[in-house]
């Protein structure tokens, strides 16, 4: 092990500065001296997180929290409350919104325990960075072994399949949306369908005069798969663009940070085939 980070994160009250509005964010305490962040806006600041007063605040937090950014360029500074206590933001940062939180503030442990009422010491995480070429699930089995049943030893890909189970399975956004993308599926099939069909009895006579000639029923099935395939390639590319025009607007809109990645584009372009 290189370094181990300490760090705690808890829902607390955001009072925006200019219409008093008071909004849920996840607040996190990390050290001064000890920061696990990799932005260069929060891991530059210890100055920062050390001073008790201070907090370093999300952009990309939804509008309810206040125009922070306008703010802090034109000022240099903001005053507002955190839990109805006063705190200062001394710097910004834009990380975004999430299913779990509107916003974010990134402050020092003194700060944290302050703001929060916990007693020095309460820790939620702790962070392990492991030297270059260390196995991370050796590590973790190591570790699980020798520390308490009361506490659970993760690798980073185990915290993040974790949380994306429980946001897929356990949450109504994840019904909601897996439930959208069978539907989307299901109709999309439904239209090559009806797309395939009404060619096909368009087209009949053809198909009959084609058949008399000695054309056996193996190309009628070629000749079908074909066009089916044709079609996929036909809707795929303008269902991508506009997917990707939507997810720029619910980006900009929600403040949620969706992308298209490349596995996700073969998911969707192989299951339509695999369905033909």
């Amino acid at each position: 092990m290189e370094a181990i980070y300490p760090y705690n994160i808890i829902y607390a009250k955001w009072r925006n500065p200019e219409s008093g509005l008071k909004t849920d964010i996840a607040l996190v305490g990390v050290q001064a001296s000890k920061n696990p962040f990799l932005l260069p806006e929060v891991a530059s600041r210890p100055d920062a997180l050390a001073n008790a007063e201070n907090v370093l605040f999300d952009t990309g937090s939804t509008p309810d929290c206040g125009d922070i950014g306008r703010l802090f360029t034109r000022d240099g500074k903001v005053e507002t409350e955190i839990n109805g206590q006063r705190i200062r933001v001394d710097g910004i940062f834009s990380m975004g919104q999430t299913l779990a939180a509107y916003g974010h503030a990134v402050v020092g442990m003194e700060t944290y325990q302050r703001l929060t009422g916990l007693p020095s010491g309460t820790i939620n995480l702790g962070l392990i960075r492991l030297a270059r070429g260390a196995n991370a699930e050796e590590a973790a089995r190591r570790l699980q072994k020798v520390l308490p049943e009361d506490v659970e030893v993760l690798t980073r890909d185990e915290l993040i399949r974790r949380e994306q189970t429980y946001w897929q399975n356990n949450t109504p956004v994840g019904f909601i949306v897996m439930a959208g993308m069978i539907l989307a599926m299901f109709v999309g099939a439904v239209i090559v369908y009806q797309i395939l069909y009404t060619d096909i009895n368009d087209h009949l006579k053809e198909y009959a005069t084609l058949k008399a000639i000695g054309l056996g029923q193996g190309f009628f099935i070629k000749f079908i798969i074909a066009e089916s395939m044709i079609l996929l390639f036909i809707g795929f590319l303008p269902g991508m663009l506009v997917s990707a025009l939507l997810f720029a607007v619910a980006d900009a809109s929600a403040g949620l940070p969706t992308q298209i990645t490349l596995s996700g584009t073969l998911i969707v372009f192989s299951c339509p085939r695999s369905c033909v």
